[in-house]
């Protein structure tokens, strides 16, 4: 008997695949109440998704390199309203993970990603970062909020995209996690 060749499948957009987390952001935000679709609508929403929390963990990492911890600085209201919002979505995600809800989980993580962080409060603070002197309040200010939401992002990502949050988790020097040197991973945080 001559034995069959089985076909290659590749998930991807237009034949291009795409990495684990891509498939784990998919599965995460599919509706399991109903038939679920995958195709390239579907991968392609998903890679989008996870590549925006990429360029603002990016931008985060970027900004805050030069911060080395420092929890005495003065907050300005925008920089409380920020830490607030952000202890409320770290809630509400990990609320949802924890009911086994992972879509809404991750769609909470992404709208506060999308329209909080990026859209509303980098935006706010650009021009301190890049204008104000380096040891300036402000600047120190926007910088500790930025790192905290860097943690907290990638700790509610880490359920859903494990390679992404490892890889943000890697370039964070070890000072600002204020981990030791046998902290060797986000799981263990």
């Amino acid at each position: 008997k001559k034995k069959k060749k089985s076909k290659k499948v590749t998930i991807g957009i237009d034949g291009d695949p795409v990495g684990a987390d891509v498939l784990r952001v998919w599965a995460a935000t599919s509706s399991y109440t109903k038939d679920v679709a995958i195709g390239d609508l579907q991968i392609q929403k998903a890679s989008d998704s996870l590549r925006k929390i990429r360029n603002v963990a990016r931008f985060l990492l970027g900004n805050t390199h030069d911060f080395h911890g420092r929890s005495d600085v003065k907050l300005r209201p925008l920089d409380r309203y920020m830490l607030s919002l952000l202890r409320d979505t770290t809630r509400s995600t990990f609320e949802a993970y924890e009911n086994f809800n992972f879509g809404h989980g991750f769609r909470t993580l992404l709208d506060f990603v999308n329209n909080d962080m990026s859209s509303f409060y980098l935006d706010s603070c650009k021009d301190l970062l890049y204008g104000d002197p380096e040891d300036s309040e402000r600047r120190r200010a926007a910088q500790y909020t930025m790192l905290e939401a860097l943690r907290k992002i990638t700790l509610c990502v880490a359920p859903v995209a494990v390679f992404t949050a490892e890889d943000i988790f890697e370039h964070t020097p070890s000072t600002l996690w204020h981990r030791n040197e046998d902290v060797k991973s986000v799981f263990q945080h």
